[in-house]
């Protein structure tokens, strides 16, 4: 595994995770 491969599965996840508590922070709002 090269670092920088690591880095992009790092950012996707990241993305990943951030979008699952926007929606969760959206439903907690309404």
């Amino acid at each position: 595994m090269k670092k920088s491969v690591l880095k992009k599965i790092l950012k996707v996840v990241m993305a990943i995770v951030s979008a699952a508590l926007g929606a969760l922070g959206n439903n907690a709002m309404k």
